[in-house]
């Protein structure tokens, strides 16, 4: 299943999260992006597996939904 983004969407909007339960090795990160009329275009979550602080965290879930259109 591949996400498709409108074409012709002037403005996007990308809202990002990322979990780090204590004690895991993992965190998780999901996101969503909206048209500029607030209709839902795609959402997602994902797992990773890995120790990171909160920043690193916020960044990795960042880049995973940038990458997310392009995939």
């Amino acid at each position: 299943l591949r996400p498709r983004l409108l074409v012709g969407a002037r403005d996007l909007k990308l809202n990002t999260n990322m979990a780090s339960p204590a004690g895991e090795h993992f965190i998780g990160c999901g996101g969503i992006i909206r048209d500029e009329h607030g209709n839902v275009l795609v959402c997602w979550a994902i797992r990773i597996a890995g120790c990171f602080n909160v920043d690193v965290g916020e960044l990795i879930a960042i880049r995973e939904g940038l990458r997310l259109p392009f995939s």
